[in-house]
């Protein structure tokens, strides 16, 4: 006796839907769990750009309190300076406070450091033009 055919098919497509529905249900278990993993991390995220958004606001506070602090003690200096009036013409020369010389001995160091850089820079130029010959693509020559 052979099978009925319907039997057979029926059962096929049995086997076919309960796998569409078994994977229907992991995906939908997986997407679950994603969406709570997901929720999850935003929270943690959340929290973590409030922190840093606080820890940020009190750099930036003590941050402005340190420059308040340097253009106080800067402004006392230019105060300092400029109060002491002219210099006769006698030839005699103002000492430097002892509190601004170490900033002007920092200007001046980069100063000499800027002027190095140019010279170097300078060179680099001098030798670019005479490896060109002057014949620059777009550069027209000084006349």
């Amino acid at each position: 006796m052979l099978p009925n055919p319907y039997a057979i098919l029926g059962g096929l497509l049995a086997v076919i839907a309960l796998c569409v529905a078994s994977f229907g249900f992991g995906h939908h278990v997986d997407h679950q769990a994603f969406v709570a993993y997901r929720e999850t991390q935003a929270a943690e995220a959340e929290k973590q750009v409030a922190a840093n958004r606080t820890a940020l606001l009190d750099q930036q506070q003590a941050d402005q309190a340190v420059m308040a602090k340097i253009n106080q003690s800067r402004g006392d200096q230019i105060n300092e300076i400029t109060h002491r009036g002219p210099l006769d013409d006698g030839g005699s020369q103002a000492e430097i406070p002892t509190t601004i010389a170490p900033w002007l001995i920092d200007q001046f160091t980069q100063a000499d450091n800027d002027a190095a850089l140019v010279g170097a820079l300078q060179q680099v130029v001098a030798h670019d033009r005479a490896v060109c010959n002057g014949n620059l693509p777009g550069v027209v020559a000084a006349q």
